[in-house]
């Protein structure tokens, strides 16, 4: 059981190191403001790699956690503390990826109810876009520093080709609407009314097959949790588990069967929460 939570927790420690909180992140943005050491640049370059995709978080994770079971316990512990953590890395940078999608998916939907008031209000086209800008087409809903977003000559092309899947069906159906105005002369104030009704009843129904979806995920987390709640009954009435598994050949085979049905498990779980959580565009 030693061994099991040695790997975990370091395996734990190497998801921190991956993902730092939002004070950690502060206090490195502060860095940036103080003179540059060869050792903040290395960690600034190792977190811009790591964080640059999940796959990569999750094989550094997996990796850690496999050299801190190899070292407690041997080539099996290796095995299922490595997948383990790079799977748990590999759940929380889905997390923080789908808690990212969601703020920019707000973002543009307040700016297109926003745009919509301010052309009602009697604005002009161009200024009202000016104002909500940073939100449609910037990769953070953080106000700006600068004191004036710079739209471009043709907004429509820009919003045409967002890179955000988050927020492509919006900046889209926007683009669109801004085309048709200045194609017919069609007020957009009206168009923008009617696209604002469209995307509020989208939201509606993407929010209703999240919550229907919601039941998967909790599964998934049970799939998940439970091989440690069977070894804890194991050393609860008497037995030794993880020794089994760690240094026996059937506890290794039955350790690696037990992996491959838990994940394929947890992965069928997540593609079916996925499914249902979609809305067609």
């Amino acid at each position: 059981m030693t061994e099991l939570l040695a790997g975990l927790t370091l395996g734990g420690a190497a998801l921190l190191l991956v993902l730092p909180s939002r004070r950690g992140r502060r206090r490195m943005a502060g860095i940036r403001t103080t003179p540059s050491s060869t050792a903040v640049r290395l960690v600034r370059w190792a977190r811009r790699t790591v964080t640059r995709s999940t796959r990569t978080g999750a094989a550094l994770a997996a990796l850690l956690g496999g050299l801190v079971g190899a070292t407690t316990a041997g080539p099996v512990a290796a095995l299922v503390c490595g997948a383990y953590s790079g799977f748990g890395a590999y759940l929380m940078f889905r997390r923080r990826a789908a808690q990212r999608a969601g703020r920019l998916r707000a973002a543009a939907l307040d700016a297109v109810t926003a745009l919509a008031d301010d052309l009602q209000a009697g604005l002009a086209p161009s200024q009202a876009l000016g104002h909500v800008w940073p939100r449609l087409a910037g990769t953070d809903v953080e106000p700006l520093a600068a004191p004036g977003p710079v739209v471009p000559d043709d907004p429509a092309a820009v919003l045409a080709t967002d890179a955000e899947p988050s927020r492509a069906d919006i900046t889209a159906r926007l683009a669109v609407a801004w085309r048709l105005a200045a194609g017919t002369g069609a007020p957009l104030a009206d168009l923008l009314d009617r696209l604002q009704t469209e995307l509020s009843e989208r939201e509606r129904l993407r929010r209703t097959a999240a919550a229907q979806a919601a039941g998967n995920r909790v599964t998934a987390a049970l799939l998940a949790l439970l091989p440690l709640a069977g070894i804890g009954l194991g050393y609860a009435i008497g037995a030794h588990p993880l020794h089994l598994l760690w240094h026996t050949g059937i506890g290794a085979g039955c350790a690696v069967v037990a992996l491959a049905l838990q994940f394929a498990g947890v992965a069928w779980t997540l593609r079916l929460t996925r499914a249902g959580a979609a809305v067609p565009t």
